[in-house]
């Protein structure tokens, strides 16, 4: 029966997905790179070896510096590792 309404929300899930993914296709996440832009994004990035938020919404940034993750942001073809910037107390 059609309702309207979904049954399952990947942007949710996206930490689930991956490791479903990862289960069935037997493979590692070790040596792993992740690239998110959203707090949604956070849950796959957790189980990345190699998180980055790149240009994060406000509430990516928050979370990525609270774990230590790599923060990138492009502006105009050119790229800042934000990271960087923190660690020599520039910004």
């Amino acid at each position: 029966m059609y309702t309207g309404q979904s049954d399952y929300e990947p942007v949710k899930n996206k930490g689930s997905l991956v490791k479903q993914y990862v289960y069935e296709h037997n493979l590692t996440l070790e040596g792993s790179y992740g690239m998110g832009d959203t707090e949604s994004d956070a849950s796959f990035l957790e189980l990345v070896d190699n998180p980055i938020a790149f240009n994060p919404n406000d509430n990516l940034k928050e979370i990525a510096q609270k774990k230590g993750w790599r923060i990138v942001v492009e502006k105009k073809d050119v790229v800042y590792d934000i990271t960087q910037c923190i660690n020599m107390n520039l910004i």
